[in-house]
């Protein structure tokens, strides 16, 4: 599986945090999970919080 790096900048932080290894995304219950290699949980953001999610280009 190719794992895919994100930028993720929440309204309620200046500077946007860079997720490494990403491998998928899931939302559920008004949130975002995200899962890395062995399907293990790296980051949760509820989805009112997150003014930009986007892969970092390549």
């Amino acid at each position: 599986m190719a794992l895919t790096n994100y930028v993720v900048q929440l309204y309620s932080e200046a500077d946007p945090q860079y997720i490494s290894g990403v491998a998928e995304l899931k939302e559920a219950n008004n949130s975002v999970y995200m899962y890395g290699e062995n399907n293990q949980l790296i980051a949760v953001y509820e989805t009112n919080d997150i003014q930009k999610l986007a892969p970092l280009s390549q």
